[in-house]
């Protein structure tokens, strides 16, 4: 399996883990998904970067810059943290976003 094909299995999977009722293990999946879409596409523009850690790619300037604005918007979502309850913001749907994510690394990669 790719890292695409792992982006995409992550990505279901956090669905998955949502229609279940947690929240909690969507969001991780979420990450993770996003952190397989972030590397493959490094890879497909053949980009050096290290890191395979997730937060370190998102939080990666060089990284940073060779998305869109509304990606690095997406970044800065996956990088938040659940609050004291371990509630995440309810305004912003990060499985939504990645998937968004996946998607917008993938054409900007095929165009």
């Amino acid at each position: 399996m790719n890292k695409w094909e792992q982006a995409i299995f992550e990505i279901e999977k956090a669905f998955s883990a949502r229609s279940n009722g947690n929240e909690g293990m969507a969001r991780v999946c979420a990450r993770r998904a996003a952190n397989f879409a972030i590397q493959a596409f490094l890879a497909d523009q053949q980009v050096d970067i290290q890191s395979q850690n997730v937060i370190q790619l998102l939080n990666d300037e060089r990284v940073r810059r060779l998305v869109s604005p509304q990606m690095v918007l997406i970044f800065d979502h996956l990088l938040m943290k659940v609050d004291a309850n371990y509630q995440f913001d309810p305004s912003i749907d990060l499985l939504a976003e990645t998937r968004a994510l996946i998607q917008g690394l993938q054409g900007q990669t095929a165009s």
